[in-house]
C-alpha cells in the first residue's frame, strides 16, 4: 500500500506540473480522491498531499450526470433519479385517457425512456455490475 501511495504522490505531482507547464490552474477546491473498493470495504486509507494540503476524499462523484460511488453501485444514482421516474409516470398516467397509444409511446420514449436509458453505456464501459 505504501507504493501505491508513493506511487499516486508522484502522478499527481506530475500532473499539477503538467498543468502549470500549460498555463492552467488545479483548483484544489474542486479536486477530490476517490478511492474505489469491493462492498467488504478495504479499511486502507490512500492521502494525497501537494503543497502542504491534503486533496480531499469523497464517497461518490457525478459523473457526466451520473452518480458514481466508491463501491461502483448503482444505488445512489438510482436514489437520485427515482423522483424523475415518479413524476414521469404520474404524467403518463394524467394523459393517458387524453392521447392515442402512438402518441404516448413517444411521450414514454421522450420523458421515462430517456431517463432510464441515460449512462446505461458507461455501466458497460466501466464495467459496474
Amino acid at each position: 500500500m505504501d507504493l501505491l501511495q508513493s506511487d499516486l504522490v508522484k502522478i499527481f505531482q506530475q500532473i499539477a506540473h503538467w498543468f502549470q507547464q500549460n498555463s492552467l490552474f488545479l483548483n484544489f477546491e474542486k479536486t477530490h480522491l476517490i478511492q474505489f473498493s469491493n462492498k467488504t470495504h478495504d479499511d486502507s486509507t490512500l492521502n494525497i498531499i501537494h503543497y502542504g494540503k491534503q486533496v480531499s476524499k469523497i464517497n461518490e462523484v457525478k459523473f457526466l450526470g451520473l452518480s458514481i460511488n466508491e463501491t461502483l453501485s448503482w444505488n445512489t444514482h438510482v436514489d437520485l433519479i427515482l423522483p424523475k421516474l415518479s413524476s414521469a409516470c404520474y404524467a403518463m398516467m394524467i394523459i393517458k385517457p387524453y392521447l392515442s397509444q402512438q402518441l404516448l409511446k413517444v411521450i414514454y420514449y421522450f420523458y421515462f425512456h430517456s431517463i432510464m436509458s441515460y449512462g446505461v453505456i458507461f455501466g458497460d464501459i466501466l464495467r459496474i455490475p
